[in-house]
This record gives C-alpha cells, sequence and structure tokens, in this order.
C-alpha cells in the first residue's frame, strides 16, 4: 500500500489528500486511523459514506470534512497552475 495516494472528499466535493507512506488503515466508529511507514498513527474523525478503491487510489467519501479538524500531515490539494495561450 506504500506509495498508494488516499484521498479525503466531503459533500462540497473538496478533496485532501494524504501522505504517501501508508502501511495500514483502520476503521472505528467515527474515526479512521493510519499507520506509517515511519510507525506513526494518523488519526482523522470522519463519518465514512463510501470508500472506493481506483487507479487512482483509495478515496474515502465522508459525511463532513473540516480542514481544520485535520492533522498536519493530511495537506490540501492545491488546483495546478494553467498557462493562457495568448
Amino acid at each position: 500500500m506504500v506509495g498508494t495516494e488516499i484521498w479525503l472528499r466531503d459533500q462540497r466535493d473538496e478533496e485532501k489528500i494524504l501522505a504517501e507512506g501508508v502501511t495500514k488503515i483502520e476503521f472505528r466508529e467515527g474515526e479512521i486511523i493510519f499507520q506509517t511507514v515511519l510507525g506513526e498513527e494518523i488519526r482523522v474523525k470522519a463519518d465514512i459514506q463510501r470508500s472506493l478503491l481506483t487507479e487512482q487510489g483509495f478515496i474515502f467519501e465522508v459525511a463532513c470534512l473540516d480542514p481544520s479538524a485535520l492533522p498536519q500531515r493530511i495537506v490540501p490539494v492545491q488546483p495546478e497552475a494553467t498557462e493562457v495561450s495568448r
């Protein structure tokens, strides 16, 4: 699973990406716990509505994702800059 991207998506379709290096995912009531290659536990409080495994990686759809409640290891996806032709 190391190198697999893990995404959290809420109803507003805002996506957050979890740092790579996850070796284990544990689901508990109202919480997802990610174990990393460094032995860290990253806990995310979220009510999972649906989980998907795609070519891009895992996508966990959650009821509500409050960016201020996310651990610092979870980094919001930045939109790619687009060039304008002149």
